[in-house]
Parts: structure tokens; sequence; C-alpha cells
């Protein structure tokens, strides 16, 4: 029994330090600027969060391969911006990815950036999102569907011209 109180106050420990790490945004502007994504599948992309109407919104304004290219899959015209073909909507098809509002309507409570949704261009499907900065200056995006536990997180670090 004494054993097993002592592993049950070490995961307690553990679960602690993990979520201090996880949550260290004191400022709701901390967000604002542009933050680099992980690879996909036409590269990386530069999204840049600005706060509009006590919101926080972020646009997509650079893409590693912003043209579309004979080895890409969604068969555009080679040497065109890429669009936003994989929306349901057909209307918003032709739109392109770049300057394409991917965040929307996130306010910051409780140290994270939340109530708002992202936009996957590559599903084409929006989903709900939360979003944390770690201590290490890193932005965790975690989409999801229903609950935060059904989802995908990604990591997005801030950019900065100067290497």
């Amino acid at each position: 029994m004494h054993l097993l109180f002592k592993e049950i106050k070490f995961f307690v420990l553990v679960l602690c330090f993990v979520s201090a790490q996880q949550v260290f945004a004191t400022n709701a502007d901390d967000i604002l600027g542009t933050w680099l994504t992980p690879e996909s599948a036409n590269g990386n992309a530069r999204i840049q969060v600005v706060k509009e109407n006590d919101k926080y919104i972020g646009k997509i304004i650079w893409l590693e391969k912003p043209l579309y290219s004979k080895d890409n899959p969604d068969h555009g015209e080679e040497g065109t911006p890429l669009l936003d073909k994989r929306n349901p909507k057909v209307n918003l098809q032709s739109r392109p990815l770049l300057g394409l509002n991917m965040l929307q309507g996130f306010i910051f409570k409780k140290n994270r950036w939340q109530g708002g949704t992202i936009y996957d261009p590559e599903s084409g499907k929006n989903y709900k999102c939360k979003i944390t900065l770690n201590a290490n200056g890193t932005l965790k995006v975690r989409g999801f569907i229903g609950i935060a536990m059904l989802g995908r997180t990604s990591i997005w670090t801030k950019f900065s011209e100067a290497k």
C-alpha cells in the first residue's frame, strides 16, 4: 500500500511539472507576430497573428511552395498560385492560400488562446482550436473535433528574419 502511495505521488508531481512547462503565457499579446508551421505537403508556412476587434486571427503570409508544380497532387496549372481547392464550399475553392485567414476568433483566457477555429487547407476543414505558449517560446496549436482529446497538435516556432 505504501509503495502504491509513492507511485501516485510521483505521478502527480510529474503531471504538475509537465503542466507547468506547457502553460507559460503571461500576456495575451504574446501570440502576436509571425509563426512558422511544421513541414506539410506544401512545405512550411508563415502565419501572421494579429489582434482584430479584441480577438486574435492568423493569416497565411508566406508559403515555402506557393505555386503549383508538376509534382503537386492538386493538379493546378503549373506556375500559378496554390488555391483552396479542398474547401467543400465550391465558391471558396478559387481563393488563393496566400492571404487566407487560418486562425479565427481567439480570445485569451486562463493562460491560453481559445474559443477560435483553425482552418486546415490540406483537408478543407475547420476545427475548434486552443493554443498555448510553451516555456521554450513555441506555440502548441491543438485542433480538435468536439473535445480536445480528439485532435491533433502541431508546434509552431516564432519566425525571425535575423538568423
